[in-house]
């Protein structure tokens, strides 16, 4: 199963089958750093093109903590340093620390386990780009995603896009998301991509 349509921002819903048709490509992404022989799963996605400026969303996940979110960003965006890009915005959405897991519960417990309701910490970057950073964390914020870290690249076309370059940035963002098969409200798993019909390395989305 594809798994519900989800209600975009603006237009109308768009199912994870819809969403995967704007997947260029998905594989791994290897952390380095502190988190070296560490790596998440990625995806990327095709460009929206908008009066000469070329956008491109970049998704990992799962991501667990800050500093591996940030190793995540610094990774994603050595990923574009061949492209000529001008801005390489970003955004990340974690678990606090001490609120993922189960309450209550275990061998002589009286009750079952429940689980906890997950605090988030989120952060971003602009990068020289006003308020395109905030614009993925706010997408990021209104999905409810968690454990992830988000890169949205520009290319400036020469011409001013106004506040539609945020649209650009937020629509990038929500169709990988969407693609990716995230549970709003629950932390990220590798596994994510099960049961969505598509597999990982399958390119734009073709169905397994």
């Amino acid at each position: 199963a594809l798994g519900p349509a989800i209600s975009g921002p603006q237009g109308p819903p768009l199912s994870m089958e819809d969403a995967a048709r704007h997947v260029h490509s998905r594989g791994t992404l290897a952390l380095g750093g502190r988190f070296a022989g560490k790596s998440t799963r990625v995806i990327h996605s095709h460009a929206v093109i908008d009066r000469g400026s070329v956008f491109v969303a970049h998704l990992a996940f799962p991501v667990f903590s800050e500093s591996e979110a940030t190793a995540a960003v610094s990774a994603l965006r050595r990923t574009c340093t061949g492209d000529v890009i001008d801005h390489a915005m970003s955004a990340w959405r974690v678990p606090k620390v001490g609120t993922v897991g189960s309450v209550g519960g275990g061998t002589n417990a009286t009750k079952p386990a429940k689980p906890k309701k997950v605090k988030v910490a989120s952060g971003f970057d602009d990068d020289g780009e006003t308020r395109g950073g905030a614009s993925i964390r706010a997408e990021l914020n209104k999905r409810d995603a968690v454990g992830v870290a988000c890169v949205v690249t520009r290319v400036y076309g020469g011409a001013n896009l106004g506040k539609k370059r945020f649209e650009h940035i937020r629509e990038r963002v929500r169709v990988l998301l969407i693609a990716a098969g995230l549970t709003p409200g629950t932390v990220a798993s590798s596994d994510a991509f099960r049961g969505s019909g598509y597999s990982l390395g399958s390119g734009a989305g073709v169905a397994a």
